[in-house]
């Protein structure tokens, strides 16, 4: 029940047959935090007193709002789409204080890395297989990558063959 949490958004599409447009904004971000506390934690205990509840972003405040949009063509068996987010990279980063002396952890901090990401994807239909790729780029607030408690830009891509699978039969 605890990942149960409604987000709120508003969401806009309009097109065509052969092309569709969307805007989606959504004015919080219910971002992914691992517990640090409790039943569900899965940090050691040790580490997890290291980290100050009261230091951790509120995401779900309108600093953390987000934007997107898309275009989706169609033609025949292509589908090809361009995509654009700004708003927070989902995971936290973590920030871990080291003592120099004994080089032991004397506090972590929790964040969210401000990002944008474009990318394109398209598929293609050939008989019964399905072949679909994505590739984009995460352009982190971090841009040089000079800040080592932030994310850094990064390319991502994915590539899939979909076929249905074999019917079962019956005797």
């Amino acid at each position: 029940q605890d990942m149960k949490i409604a987000e709120p958004m508003i969401t806009v599409a309009i097109g065509t047959a052969d092309i569709r447009g969307q805007l989606v904004y959504k004015p919080i971000s219910l971002s992914v935090l691992p517990a640090i506390t409790g039943p569900w934690s899965v940090i050691d205990p040790a580490y997890a007193a290291l980290i100050d509840p009261a230091a951790i972003p509120k995401t779900n405040t309108l600093e953390f709002g987000q934007f997107a949009g898309r275009i989706d063509v169609h033609h025949a068996n292509i589908d090809v789409g361009i995509m654009a987010f700004m708003g927070h990279m989902s995971q936290p980063s973590f920030a871990i204080r080291l003592d120099p002396s004994t080089y032991q952890p004397v506090s972590i901090q929790i964040g969210y890395t401000r990002a944008f990401l474009t990318g394109i994807d398209a598929g293609f239909a050939a008989g019964p297989f399905t072949f679909m790729s994505e590739a984009g780029i995460w352009i982190s607030e971090d841009f040089d990558a000079s800040d080592p408690d932030k994310y850094n830009n990064a390319c991502v891509y994915k590539r899939d063959l979909m076929s249905p699978y074999p019917r079962a039969r019956s005797s």
